[in-house]
């Protein structure tokens, strides 16, 4: 055991280190179906500071894209009557190494009458 963190402190400077990222597990986004395409979604979260994400699966018809800083955006119109969720397994990357595979979800929804999705909050129609 004392030589492992002989060779961890050597690789990393610090014994207590997790090199490699993990992201966080459970993380799922709502949005509209009247979500356009270009709208951001979320920041996804992981350890270790990465540097790149990818989408290894789960992305039906190219919907989202994920920059280098974990942003996930979509790519296309979103449709919740042929797809109302999407579980994209993705990865996060340092100057250390690739973390596993992790299943995020977004859920695609119709929202409700009288619900402003964007602002979070209820609105009244004008009366004429």
């Amino acid at each position: 055991m004392r030589r492992f963190f002989r060779h961890l402190y050597f690789a990393t400077g610090n014994p207590f280190v997790r090199p490699i990222p993990i992201i966080v597990p459970g993380q799922t986004f709502v949005l509209s179906e009247f979500t356009s395409s270009g709208t951001n979604v979320g920041v996804l979260l992981a350890t270790e500071s990465p540097t790149s994400w990818t989408i290894v699966s789960g992305n039906t018809g190219n919907a989202f894209t994920l920059s280098n800083a974990g942003l996930l955006t979509t790519a296309a119109t979103l449709n919740a009557g042929t797809t109302p969720s999407y579980t994209l397994n993705v990865t996060a990357t340092n100057a250390i190494g690739v973390s596993a595979q992790v299943a995020i979800t977004v859920q695609v929804i119709v929202p409700s009458y009288g619900f402003n999705f964007k602002l979070n909050s209820m609105y009244l129609p004008a009366v004429v």
